[in-house]
């Protein structure tokens, strides 16, 4: 009898399935890669006639929006426990760092293919700076945002790149030994010095995650001819969405890593699970309320052109997006779900919550944006703006990009709190 072959489980100490994940993900990119030889080949986005004059800014500008927003508020929730040392916060301070890089990258692909022509990027920066544009102070806030970013995230991972390069062979050694720049060094004052360094420059992280997205903020702000979008308000509505769409993302992701590679989930990090939560509840609830108001006084102050901007949401084709995507799924039934005992306690419950809410903030920036333009002070209501579908195809390759990054990442860094820095130095006073 015949011997029966068994395929191999794991490759390199990988499993199949990771490996199947990544084609399905690399197979998401096509649109992305299209898109990209789009622009190479035609230097202009593919997609350019699906917009106007009157509605300039596309699906792919709110889809930008999203993702940096997300970007800042990780780092916002990772200085809990990085910065302010709050309980048992640090252990998800590593996830929470490289996923606002994630997040970032992500983002700029988007602006990136939606602008078109990078090889002119430097032109701002280097020969027409404006320093009174918004716009000016959105790219060189996020662009030294990322650096700083990247900085802190290596200066916290840096010594266990250097244990995995110590520990393996070959072509993988040489992978970390590249990564921690050459510097190896495992002592323990070297691992204090890199966190005590990583924790100054997270200050610095800190203020740009707050400083960014309140620009970003004021960039809409300012148009005074987009009524809808005009207001002093923006700048902190921003800060705040950010918040709540950078808990989410960090509650979704690592929950369902956890769930879907079947880890124990340890007592402590259910408990940051179960705060942080709870602490997005809260912001649920000062997003509800803010929404509320902005909503009533448009209405009831009957202002020029901004009352007809809302009713595009509140009455009009977009009512359906605003009331059961941003308010109902993204607000209140998440909001539900973490004030009922046996949800908000459950992990489950939790990412159901964090699911939601980032559905509900995605609309948040495409109806802010799309019908901020809709309606102008100086022309009126303008055709209503509907997403192609190059456009929508390439929301999924970018959602898969983001994607297929953070999963190649949870397996050359440690995310968690228990590192191999941590292991190494257990096993060097055991050994001695």
């Amino acid at each position: 009898m015949k011997p029966r072959f068994e395929y191999p489980k794991q490759i390199g100490g990988v499993s199949i399935q990771f490996y199947a994940w990544l084609a399905v993900l690399v197979l998401g990119l096509l649109p992305l890669g299209y898109s990209v030889g789009g622009y190479l080949f035609f230097g202009t986005p593919i997609f350019a006639e699906y917009v106007s004059s009157s509605v300039a800014w596309g699906l792919l500008v709110p889809v930008y929006v999203f993702f940096v927003l997300a970007g800042s508020g990780l780092c916002l929730i990772a200085s809990l426990g990085h910065i302010f040392r709050i309980g048992d916060f640090e252990l998800i301070s590593r996830s929470a760092i490289f996923l606002a890089i994630v997040m970032l990258l992500t983002g700029f692909t988007a602006i990136a293919i939606d602008l078109g022509r990078l090889d002119r990027a430097y032109i701002p920066f280097l020969v027409s700076q404006n320093f009174s544009s918004p716009m000016m102070w959105m790219m060189l806030l996020y662009v030294l945002y990322l650096v700083v970013v990247i900085v802190e995230f290596w200066l916290l991972n840096r010594i266990d790149l250097s244990v995995k390069a110590r520990s393996s062979s070959g072509i993988k050694s040489l992978f970390y030994t590249v990564l921690t720049l050459g510097y190896r060094s495992l002592s323990e004052e070297s691992e204090e010095r890199d966190h005590r360094i990583a924790r100054m420059i997270g200050v610095g992280a800190l203020a740009l995650a707050v400083a960014a997205p309140s620009n970003l903020g004021a960039l809409f702000g300012v148009l005074k001819a987009r009524p809808l979008l005009f207001g002093a308000y923006m700048p902190i509505f921003f800060v705040l969405t950010a918040l709540v769409s950078g808990a989410a993302v960090l509650l979704l992701t690592t929950i369902l890593t956890q769930r879907v590679t079947r880890q124990s989930v340890s007592q402590e990090s259910r408990g940051v699970f179960t705060s942080l939560g709870r602490i997005m509840g809260l912001l649920l609830v000062i997003y509800l309320l803010f929404i509320s108001w902005k909503t009533m006084t448009s209405l009831f102050s009957q202002i020029p052109h901004e009352a007809d901007a809302l009713a595009l949401l509140v009455s009009g084709p977009m009512m359906l997006q605003f009331w059961g995507l941003e308010v109902i799924v993204g607000g209140i039934a998440p909001l539900l779900l973490l004030i009922y005992p046996r949800t908000g306690k459950s992990l489950w419950g939790i990412l159901a919550a964090a699911s939601l809410v980032l559905i509900g903030m995605f609309f948040v920036r495409y109806d802010l944006i799309i019908a901020g333009q809709v309606v102008t002070a100086l022309e009126g209501s303008q055709s209503l703006y509907i997403p192609s579908q190059m456009e929508i195809t390439l929301l999924v390759s970018l959602i898969a990009l983001a994607a297929l990054v953070y999963s190649i990442g949870g397996k050359i860094f440690s995310l968690s709190g228990e590192t191999t820095a941590v292991q190494h130095h257990q096993t060097t006073a055991q050994h001695e």
